[in-house]
């Protein structure tokens, strides 16, 4: 059987396992044991002699199915490919047993080229080599294409026009799907549509925004920011004030630096298509830096007032979220004031800043 892998990446030259390999493992093989990776950057593989191999590693918290176990120097080590052994105290957890061994279902690929699609997005996230065999844990049907797929790990279903299934397939579960994607979402049966279960943390929330932010200062040179209990406290006062769709900054009662958005919890869990902490954070930073709602149109100053409160905010910064609106609060940086100012003011269509993407932190 094949070892399972993700996605692949390089790091100072060593290769980080993460798609299916080409390597086959030993006919005597427990493939229904998994071994996963421990949170680390990088971790080390070994030859059957014990060598360390020079130019490949697995990615963190990733799933391998166990070939056979060997022992050296009294520590086990778990048979991943061909020679490639993930050593027992590298291991996070070993999962399964030789009595699901008898039970296992696989599927042999003959076609020449397969790819291997994501659940989460769609994407492809792997491809398989022909005459390489894969045990199968769930089948899909996916109405939308009438394609059945087969799950081969975690996120990896494949879905063959030229191939052999071994075993009970009647034994394995069977799921009916519009999209693949579907399996990620918690859909409503009697409407057909997702239903959000994400439930907010707002102190993760402004965590993630401070690192966000702090990225964004980074980019275009200011100094870094702070979230304090004090200011995300008013900032969560200044959520509840807001009215409706009606923003206003005159109801304020401290003078500090003060973006606002009509787009509140139930607008971001519903429209936005927010699904955690970190999607909530990102989605407002981006809102303010976009502009693209502010009611001060392009080519007017104060148009990009939301984008130079948050490059120019600080130290001390808060983010409220209430049903209807949110509120960003910050002190003044008077230090950077006149910059503050010239982006305020500008009335260009392109001001010299930067942005960040997702995945900046």
């Amino acid at each position: 059987m094949k070892s399972l892998i993700l996605k692949s990446l390089t790091v100072s030259g060593l290769a980080l396992a993460a798609f299916a390999t080409s390597s086959i493992l030993s006919d005597t093989a427990d493939a229904a044991q998994v071994a996963t990776t421990k949170d680390v950057a990088i971790t080390r593989l070994y030859t059957q002699n014990g060598t360390l191999v020079q130019n490949r590693g697995l990615a963190a918290n990733t799933p391998w199915r166990v070939g056979k176990t060997i022992q050296l120097n009294g520590l086990d080590y778990y048979q991943v490919s061909t020679n490639e052994y993930l050593k027992s105290t590298d291991t996070a957890s070993l999962t399964g047993s030789n009595d699901e061994q008898n039970s296992k279902v696989d599927i042999l690929v003959e076609q020449p080229h397969s790819d291997t699609y994501d659940d989460r997005d769609g994407s492809i996230n792997g491809h398989l080599d022909q005459f390489s065999d894969w045990i199968v844990s769930k089948v899909v049907f996916e109405s939308y294409t009438g394609k059945t797929y087969y799950q081969i790990s975690p996120h990896q279903f494949i879905s063959l026009y030229n191939y052999q299934v071994h075993g009970d397939e009647g034994t394995l579960p069977r799921v009916e799907v519009s999209h693949l994607t579907d399996l990620n979402k918690n859909i409503d049966p009697d409407t057909g549509e997702e239903v959000n279960t994400y439930k907010p943390n707002l102190v993760n929330i402004n965590n993630y925004f401070a690192k966000y932010l702090n990225a964004l200062h980074k980019a275009n040179g200011t100094a870094p920011v702070t979230v304090t209990s004090d200011m995300m406290n008013y900032a969560q006062q200044r959520a509840d004030q807001q009215v409706g769709n009606t923003l206003d900054h005159t109801t304020a009662s401290r003078k500090t630096s003060e973006n606002l958005s009509g787009a509140g919890f139930d607008y971001m869990l519903k429209w936005a298509n927010v699904k955690s902490d970190k999607d909530a954070a990102y989605y407002l930073l981006s809102r303010w830096y976009d502009e693209g709602g502010n009611l001060t149109g392009n080519g007017q100053p104060g148009h990009f007032g939301h984008r130079a409160a948050l490059i120019y905010s600080g130290p001390n910064v808060g983010l409220g979220i209430s049903g209807n609106a949110a509120a960003f609060t910050a002190d003044w940086d008077y230090a950077t004031f006149d910059q503050f100012n010239a982006l305020y003011d500008y009335t260009g269509s392109n001001p010299n800043t930067k942005f960040i993407s997702k995945d900046s932190i």
